[in-house]
């Protein structure tokens, strides 16, 4: 455990920490309001409403990728499949899912105020230091709405390395056994969690705790195994397979060893991809640098360590392109040290001011960034949707091309496929991405209508056509909130 100090900086610490703490809250609720919905929001509910519709995964939104409108193998399986609980549950609603993550934040606090409690200190305003860094964090803001897994796989793969301590701590295989089902379901929502079970087992191991490995990679294996129900025949794994080695997402990663050693050497500049990426950093460096002695003579910050080391070493080599998401898992037990530091830094005159210093550094770049993805206010809402289809009427006999938003609410209403799939198959075909193209594309695919976000046509067009104008057999029947409404003339 820390050492609690009861000095007057600790006294002026945790006077402070806690206004500095209502501060991170107000901003990551304040970015919440009218947050723009994204690609992603869209992808993983489409998923999860074909799988509650059907039982299986399919997406129109991505027509000309891999069949996957006729049935898609490879997919994040539990996060899909809760969000088809959801949809069934509560319905379909696109801030529905964009708020589960906002569940799993509040259970992650819960577990974290038990770990710091149990095996760091219980000191409250190292917690309160500890939720201040987490809640200011730009990918708690930015990830924390988003109906991604991050959020769901750091808060049960902290939950499967707090169950490891506690089954250590008490000698219970039972808590052993859950945090084996715990890392197992981190890789059940996405692949890349197997870096859970991974470190946890490198952990025991280190420990010599060799029962409570093989009980650990059992229960693991066992909450895993339901990736594969649906590939046991044989034509579903092989099609499983191809989907797998062409995803547009790891298609260019590549498999071979050579690969994987560069991936491993250049895994760590996902630490400073940007600044408010690098701060982080630089404030975890600057904790282990400092209070380095200290932190290797602490028995639980070591182990701490030893499982973040393993859980990066695991996803510089398997995560596609050094993907800076994933640093989402690593925040729980950066925020350990650094929290576990505090008093230490505030204590040392030779430290206190650049401790002070590289604190402001890490807040202004994460509000910079929190705050430019807050100030996203998607136009293309449900109800303006439901709008143009109702005045352009629009209905299920006829075939679209929109941005992938546009499924909310329309989604059954009529086959929509996504511009981020027309983009692919265009790009596909070795095409440049231009407006010519993009309306070839439609025509090609019979597509009745071609919606069209402005914001997207000035990336691909010279110039905004007109209500009326004409162009590659599509006519411009007006514009809506930002959004070009084309129909065929064919």
């Amino acid at each position: 455990m820390i050492e609690t100090s009861n000095n007057v900086y600790a006294y002026k610490a945790r006077a402070a920490v806690w206004v500095l703490l209502a501060m991170a809250f107000v901003v990551f609720l304040s970015s919440l309001y009218a947050r723009e919905i994204t690609l992603d929001d869209a992808y993983f509910a489409e998923q999860s409403y074909w799988y509650e519709a059907g039982g299986y995964v399919r997406t129109e939104l991505f027509r000309s990728v891999l069949d996957w409108e006729d049935r898609s193998f490879v997919y994040h399986k539990l996060h899909v499949w809760q969000g088809a609980i959801l949809i069934k549950l509560a319905g379909w609603n696109p801030y529905f899912f964009k708020s589960l993550p906002i569940v799993y934040l509040a259970i992650f606090v819960f577990l974290a105020r038990l770990y710091l409690a149990n095996f760091v200190t219980n000191d409250r305003g190292i917690f309160a230091f500890f939720l201040f860094l987490l809640f200011i964090h730009t990918f708690i803001a930015q990830y924390g709405f988003e109906f991604r897994p991050e959020i769901m796989i750091m808060t049960v793969g902290f939950a499967s390395f707090l169950s490891i301590r506690y089954g250590l701590s008490h000698g219970s295989h039972t808590m052993i056994f859950l945090a084996g089902v715990m890392a197992g379901a981190a890789a059940l929502f996405h692949l890349n969690g197997i870096a859970f079970v991974v470190a946890g087992a490198g952990l025991l191991l280190t420990r010599k705790a060799y029962r409570e490995f093989i009980v650990f990679g059992f229960a693991a294996s066992i909450a895993f195994a339901p990736y594969f129900l649906e590939l046991f025949p044989p034509d579903h794994f092989s099609r499983f397979l191809y989907q797998l080695q062409n995803d547009p997402a790891v298609k260019n990663d590549g498999a071979d060893v050579q690969r994987w050693v560069v991936k491993f050497l250049t895994g760590p500049k996902r630490f400073f991809s940007h600044a408010y990426e690098a701060a982080f950093a630089l404030l975890f460096l600057f904790a282990l640098i400092v209070h380095w002695k200290d932190i290797v003579r602490n028995a639980e910050l070591r182990q701490v360590l030893i499982y973040l080391l393993f859980l990066e070493l695991v996803l510089s080599v398997i995560s596609p392109d050094a993907k800076t998401m994933y640093l989402v898992y690593h925040i729980p037990y950066v925020l350990v040290v650094i929290s576990a530091t505090l008093y230490a830094s505030l204590q040392s005159d030779r430290v206190r001011n650049a401790f002070i210093a590289v604190v402001l550094l890490f807040v202004l770049t994460q509000l910079g960034h929190t705050y430019s993805i807050a100030s996203k206010r998607n136009i293309s809402q449900p109800d303006v949707h439901a709008a143009i289809v109702e005045k352009y009427r629009i209905n299920s006999k006829h075939k679209i091309l929109a941005p992938v938003v546009f499924i909310f609410n329309e989604i059954g209403n009529m086959e929509i496929e996504g511009i981020a799939s027309a983009k692919m198959g265009i790009e596909a075909e070795k095409l440049p991405f231009t407006y010519e193209n993009l309306m070839f594309y439609a025509r090609a695919n019979d597509k009745d209508y071609v919606i069209l976000h402005e914001e997207m046509l000035l990336q691909i067009s010279d110039r905004l056509p007109e209500a009326g104008m004409v162009q590659y057999q599509y006519e411009l029947l007006g514009i809506e909130n930002g959004l070009f409404v084309f129909r065929s003339l064919a």
